[in-house]
């Protein structure tokens, strides 16, 4: 089924799959939900690459961005963490939002 994405990223596409494929997978199992989605995507804060230590992750240029997905009329948000990684690419990490997160921090497109 189609997934259709609205909003801001900074990924691209291959990456974009990549986090989609690891969200919406589950949330197909776990709801039993074999319709397409729907996924609002926002930046949420950039930490621009500065010199320093290779380590500090949050210095390295990361990304927080909020993904909102949308199937069978359930709707559930992600934090993902963009970090280019040390050995090229970049990594990253998801997480839920818990639902207070989610209504402090939904805001639909218009």
């Amino acid at each position: 089924m189609p997934i259709v994405f609205s909003g801001e990223t900074r990924v691209d596409e291959t990456l974009r799959s990549d986090v989609t494929y690891r969200i919406v997978g589950p949330l197909r199992l776990a709801t039993r939900c074999s319709s397409g989605a729907e996924i609002e995507t926002k930046v949420v804060k950039e930490n621009p690459p500065v010199p320093g230590d290779p380590n500090d992750f949050v210095r390295l240029g990361t990304t927080f961005e909020h993904w909102f997905v949308t199937m069978c009329g359930q709707r559930q948000g992600f934090q993902i963490l963009f970090a280019p990684s040390p050995k090229g690419g970049t990594d990253f990490s998801i997480r839920k939002l818990t639902p207070d997160e989610e209504s402090q921090a939904y805001r639909p497109s218009i």
